[in-house]
């Protein structure tokens, strides 16, 4: 970040006010006023805390962070601007920082500006630089696995400079982004609206409330090893939460939510645990013209934060090439369980993962064809329909209808009440 050191005598100059205006236009900066000795000591630095941060606002318009500092032994003034969205002028002239010095801004170099501010799309939320996250807050462990060397764990530059190479800080304003806040902060959600994940335990679906509740809080990949944990540790009160679900598919289930969530929504992903499945609820869904076929089956990768799930694919936390859904059906399958089920919502997608094997079927040995379980699925729920109805329903022919129900007669699945002309089938299964 772009700095200058000022004395406290030149504040009653204007051209300190020319530099905020220039730091505003840019990249951001930070002003250094050094505060000298005096009798009044203290309350000389006070003051000036006080009354700057007024007369930037008076004279440009914007708010900026003011702080205490030590500079060179002595008691200072950290003054921290924020790039503008919008211009800033300082008494009708524009600024903008070059080569560490303040330059007034005119002729073609001002019409460029002004025009580019009027055009320059917004940065995408994960990318935008977070002023609140300091190196204090940030989870070293993570950041080793991120590719900090561990010599620069303690310096910000350095960290900032390494996490930038991957897309998740801002180099130009020594500023994490969004996407690295939660990745490597300890606690993002005191920085960021929602971001964890809320998980109930629910005794049965018809009850209105969790029997129990908790929440995971810390790195995303913390999150996802917190949730796993609690809902597939060996007991839960006095009784198995679960036993086949893959661990590896939960945990895909889960970074999938956390890697593909609006996170402006400010609601954190959600878990329902019931005793035979799960539901993990995210806000925030792939393209409009996906189905919950489309997440079901092999597709492309359109990451919500691409970004964020960059770097969790590094990390080898998430599946790549749109095949994490895959690996959740795969893991299932390999357990025995069913596959899992994908809906997609107005706002946001959830994944039911099941907690126990599915019931055997018992026609399952009968090599019944599709036509057949359709069939015998209408008889069961409908009131006496007649092969016409059956065909026209289920969009085959008469002839097919008929050979399905002399099949399910011969199997004892159905039975003929009454006469060939009045009569009705009857499911016996």
């Amino acid at each position: 970040m772009d700095q200058e050191v000022i004395e406290q005598a030149d504040l009653r100059q204007g051209a300190w006010l020319e530099t905020v205006c220039a730091f505003a236009n840019g990249h951001g900066g930070s002003l250094l006023v050094e505060v000298p000795e005096s009798r009044r000591g203290k309350s000389s630095s006070l003051e000036t805390l006080e009354w700057l941060p007024v007369r930037i606002y008076e004279e440009l318009g914007i708010t900026c962070e003011v702080n205490l500092v030590m500079v060179g032994g002595r008691m200072g003034v950290e003054v921290t601007v924020l790039p503008s969205a919008a211009p800033v002028s300082c008494e009708g002239r524009f600024f903008q920082r070059r080569d560490g010095e303040t330059a007034l801004l005119v002729g073609a170099d001002l019409v460029r500006f002004l025009r580019g501010r009027d055009t320059e799309e917004e940065a995408p939320w994960e990318r935008r630089p977070v002023p609140g996250a300091r190196l204090d807050d940030l989870d070293p462990a993570m950041l080793a696995r991120l590719g900090v060397p561990e010599d620069d764990l303690r310096s910000a530059p350095a960290v900032v400079r390494c996490l930038a190479a991957a897309g998740l800080a801002d180099e130009a304003t020594g500023f994490l982004n969004h996407a690295g806040v939660l990745l490597a902060h300890r606690s993002p959600d005191q920085v960021i609206d929602g971001a964890f994940v809320r998980v109930g335990f629910f005794d049965d679906d018809a009850s209105p409330r969790p029997a129990q509740r908790l929440e995971a809080r810390g790195t995303l990949p913390s999150q996802a090893d917190q949730v796993v944990d609690a809902v597939l540790g060996p007991r839960r009160g006095d009784r198995v939460v679960a036993g086949s679900l893959p661990a590896g598919a939960l945990r895909e289930a889960l970074l999938n939510a956390l890697a593909h969530k609006d996170y402006a929504s400010g609601a954190p992903v959600q878990v329902s645990v019931m005793p035979d499945r799960m539901t993990v609820v995210n806000v925030g869904r792939p393209p409009a013209a996906w189905t919950a076929e489309t997440l079901g089956a092999p597709h492309s990768a359109r990451p919500a934060n691409p970004a964020l799930t960059a770097a969790l694919g590094r990390l080898g936390a998430v599946g790549a090439w749109g095949g994490g859904c895959v690996l959740m059906a795969a893991a299932c399958a390999e357990a025995g369980l069913p596959a899992p089920r994908f809906a997609l919502g107005a706002d946001e997608v959830a994944v039911t993962l099941p907690l126990e094997p599915a019931p055997p079927d018992p026609l399952a040995d009968l090599r019944l064809s599709r036509v057949d379980r359709r069939v015998l699925e209408r008889l069961r729920a409908d009131d006496r329909p007649t092969a016409a109805v059956l065909a026209a329903d289920l969009a085959v022919s008469d002839s097919t209808v008929r050979r399905s129900l002399r099949r399910l007669t011969q199997l004892r699945l159905i039975e003929r009440i009454g006469s060939t002309k009045t009569g009705f089938w009857h499911p016996l299964a």
